[in-house]
């Protein structure tokens, strides 16, 4: 019992770094985020953080896996799959104007990860098959339901959603004024199905 307990404690106390990591990463940015300031933060000594992850690159990579699992929220439960993916995305992507240095974080690490050897690497592979399959079958979705073209090839187009939301966040951060949202949503509103299209019109089995 008392190994569960210290286990229990230890999930908590690292789960409890990895928010307040959250918070001073997307106030500070990576650079300004030091092991010392976010271990204050979390009242454990830089020592004691190191023992949680092996390394500030481990952490970061915890940070971001926490931010993916945040960002889910964002996406609503229920309407046509279009609507939730648009109003999902758009919302994600005002949220993360506002938290610019995890967007910063994002784009630093995964560009460093590309090494095997980093320890973001397997974050980083991992995260574009999810993030492409959830887009492919949303997509998928739309296009079911009549909302997007028929000859959209949903694969194809949810890892061009992808690359575009990568690249607009790379812009942004060097021109503030760019907004990711209208962008977003407007790639999105060009693969719309023209008015008066159906799905038995687009050769879509009901």
């Amino acid at each position: 019992m008392t190994g569960r307990r210290q286990y229990a404690k230890g999930a908590a106390k690292r789960e409890e770094i990895l928010q307040v990591a959250l918070e001073v990463v997307g106030r500070a940015g990576p650079s300004g985020a030091t092991v010392r300031e976010i271990a204050a933060a979390a009242d454990i000594s830089p020592t004691g953080l190191m023992h949680h992850f092996g390394s500030k690159d481990e952490l970061f990579a915890a940070v971001l896996a926490a931010r993916d699992a945040d960002s889910t929220r964002f996406m609503p439960a229920a309407g046509p799959a279009l609507d939730r993916l648009t109003d999902g995305l758009t919302a994600l992507v005002r949220h993360n104007a506002d938290v610019a240095g995890l967007v910063e974080l994002y784009v630093q690490v995964l560009a460093e990860a590309m090494g095997v050897d980093h320890a973001a690497h397997a974050y980083a592979a991992e995260r574009y098959v999810r993030v492409r399959a959830a887009m492919s079958g949303a997509l998928a979705a739309a296009v079911a339901e009549g909302d997007l073209r028929a000859d959209l090839d949903p694969d194809v187009a949810g890892a061009l959603l992808v690359a575009t939301m990568d690249g607009l966040q790379n812009m942004w951060l060097y021109d503030r004024s760019l907004d990711m949202a209208a962008h977003l949503e407007s790639l999105l509103l060009s693969w719309r199905a023209p008015v008066g299209a159906d799905v038995a019109s687009a050769g879509v089995d009901t």
